[in-house]
């Protein structure tokens, strides 16, 4: 997963041209949205970032998009523009657990999701979430951080 990872960043860096036009937003946009494109759905990234939007909540639907796909690259995104967009823009991991049970539901699903395609930040975040959440569970804390160790040798 790693590699790929890696493989996307290059190709990113070698095709990123700065900012993004309102046009070009609207086609990454509609390219994201028709199929899964990995390279519009980056730049679409990259142009919420620079466009300082004042909520994520405008990125999440590319991310669900994404998070369908096979590789379930936009997982870790919509979680972490949830939980964003759910406390005023401000991302603390810790605040998962000041969410409602359906909606820390909703998160959990797209971080196993994730975490199952060997998305690090996913096991990363779950581990987490297993280790200090109201309902702590170190067997599956310590199982995934078993398994991320064991795909690092």
């Amino acid at each position: 997963m790693r590699k790929y990872y890696l493989f996307l960043f290059v190709v990113l860096v070698s095709c990123y041209r700065g900012e993004m036009s309102p046009e070009e937003a609207a086609e990454a946009k509609t390219d994201v949205l028709s199929g899964i494109d990995y390279v519009s759905y980056v730049h679409l990234g990259n142009f919420f970032a620079e466009s300082q939007t004042k909520f994520s909540i405008e990125r999440m639907p590319y991310d669900l998009v994404m998070a369908r796909d096979s590789t379930c690259i936009g997982c870790y995104q919509f979680y972490y523009n949830f939980l964003k967009a759910s406390f005023k823009n401000k991302y603390q991991q810790s605040n998962i657990y000041k969410l409602e049970k359906p909606e820390q539901e909703l998160l959990l699903y797209y971080l196993k999701k994730g975490a199952k395609k060997e998305d690090d930040y996913c096991r990363e975040a779950l581990i987490q979430f297993y280790q200090n959440g109201k309902d702590r569970n170190k067997l599956k804390a310590d199982s995934i951080l078993k398994l991320m160790n064991l795909r690092s040798y």
